[in-house]
């Protein structure tokens, strides 16, 4: 390398030489310049520590996307790559135009932790030639990847948002999360079937949400005032 005042080569300590990386290997990098699979793990650290410091903005979903991007186009582990997937349709959520591509997303990626047919997942052979448990386990203290449930409950939460009322209220029923259920039957007009719903929770586990759900199906004080004595 030459310093810019004499324009000459300085010479380098051999150290410094060795230490640095002379071949495809020592980069990390295979033939193809394919990441080891640790590296693309590493990636995704980098990329959630972007997030992490940094406030909630455009500039801020401009800084991850690179990381992703980079782990996304070589798809050499199941669990890293859901987890670009993941991250990138928690960031398209936040764009208009992608959403509903990026809750589609989300849902494959829900769908994958099961063997039945879905939506995203609609042959058998789909199920069959799904990723093996030890693929799927594979580098899963590395990466931060949300539980099965934790996300199925992000996207119906993302479905409501978006008023896909039918889709949330049935990942809802099968996560019991009784009072979203019925928010969602009511936001489709379905109050008798949301009442339904919450008379027969409250037979068997009442809460303070159901009992001020029913008051607002109801338009009963004393309902509220139920609900809000139950919660002391």
């Amino acid at each position: 390398k030459f310093t810019e005042r004499e324009g000459a080569e300085v010479d380098r300590d051999p150290a410094e030489a060795a230490a640095e990386p002379n071949t495809v290997a020592d980069a990390g990098l295979t033939s193809d310049g394919n990441l080891r699979m640790v590296d693309q793990a590493i990636l995704l650290a980098l990329c959630l520590d972007v997030q992490n410091s940094n406030p909630k903005c455009g500039l801020t979903r401009e800084q991850m996307q690179p990381y992703l991007d980079r782990v996304l186009k070589n798809p050499n582990n199941w669990m890293i790559y859901s987890t670009g997937l993941l991250e990138r349709a928690w960031l398209e959520c936040e764009r208009t135009h992608a959403r509903e591509r990026a809750v589609l997303q989300l849902q494959a990626l829900v769908d994958q932790h099961s063997n039945r047919l879905a939506l995203t997942q609609s042959t058998t052979r789909s199920v069959e030639e799904s990723a093996p448990v030890g693929d799927r386990l594979a580098y899963v203290h590395h990466l931060v990847y949300p539980p099965r449930w934790e996300l199925k409950k992000d996207t119906a939460q993302r479905y409501a948002g978006m008023g896909v009322f039918g889709s949330a209220a049935a990942m809802f029923e099968e996560l019991g999360m009784w009072e979203e259920v019925v928010e969602c039957y009511t936001g489709m007009g379905q109050t008798q079937r949301a009442k339904k719903i919450v008379e027969e929770r409250l037979a068997t586990e009442p809460t303070p949400g159901l009992w001020a759900a029913l008051g607002g199906l109801e338009q009963s004080k004393e309902h509220y005032q139920k609900a809000w004595e139950l919660s002391k």
